[in-house]
């Protein structure tokens, strides 16, 4: 199992949708976290189309079994099961000026994340936002920075590219780079030797099928997903990244036992 944050550096690949659609396609038990400090959670308004209860619980509430130290049970408690799936899904904030509370919840709920006994997916949203959710990058096992091929994009994903390979520790966590749209300014092989990470997939976007993610589109849109170039790259970059993320694991089991071998001799 592992856990897998999904960011952007300028906040407009969509990265909502793009979890939610990973997550539909991801083939099991998954969990999709938002943790965006931008607040207005886009899952509940869009993905659900407020049709849920005024009070249905979001990350907010986890502060307080945080304090009641049964974060855990209260995050499974929160999750909202969709209909006819795996998915598990526990929104974000409803307004951006309850995002600065959550600052202490961060770091004890990276801590939780692995435990669940299913992979999860976290909405870290736009980096750099104020209260944006650094403990959950850092401690998770990959970071997937969400990106449009455009010359804007890759210029602000260069610092932020730098900053995250700076800020994790080598070996163990994984910065990799999601592309969704068609081919752009940059050859994927070119993107890899400028910033330095490597390209893990490519989305097909289609924005009459993407708004059954970013709205709760229905209809035609929604039935064909699985059989559309959009849903195939969806199951496609799933799989790729829980590739990623078994190769890290096994690599660091091997270095592991490596240290511990060289300690018992």
């Amino acid at each position: 199992m592992a856990v897998f944050t999904f960011v952007s550096a300028s906040g407009s690949p969509g990265v909502s949708a793009t979890v939610l659609g990973l997550a539909t396609f991801w083939g099991g038990p998954v969990l999709v976290l938002q943790a965006d400090p931008a607040g207005g959670s886009s899952m509940l308004a869009g993905f659900f189309r407020a049709g849920l209860p005024a009070d249905t619980p979001t990350v907010v509430d986890l502060k307080l079994a945080e304090q009641e130290g049964r974060l855990r049970e209260g995050l499974l408690s929160a999750a909202i099961r969709v209909d006819g799936s795996e998915v598990l899904v526990v929104p974000g904030s409803l307004r951006h000026d309850q995002t600065p509370g959550l600052q202490t919840l961060w770091a004890p709920l990276g801590s939780v994340l692995p435990t669940l006994g299913m992979d999860v997916l976290v909405d870290a949203g736009r980096l750099g936002l104020a209260a944006w959710p650094q403990p959950l990058v850092s401690q998770s096992d990959v970071t997937v920075m969400v990106f449009r091929n455009t010359l804007r994009e890759v210029i602000a994903l260069e610092d932020w590219a730098r900053t995250l390979r700076q800020s994790v520790l080598a070996g163990v966590h994984e910065v990799c780079l999601l592309q969704v749209g068609a081919k752009g300014h940059y050859s994927s092989r070119s993107l890899e030797k400028f910033l330095e990470l490597r390209v893990v997939g490519q989305i097909e976007f289609d924005a009459r099928r993407a708004a059954v993610f970013a709205d709760g589109a229905q209809g035609p849109a929604a039935r064909s997903l699985p059989r559309s170039l959009y849903g195939r790259s969806l199951r496609g970059t799933g799989e790729d990244l829980r590739q990623l993320a078994a190769r890290k694991a096994e690599e660091q089991a091997q270095l592991f036992t490596g240290v511990r071998e060289g300690v018992d001799r």
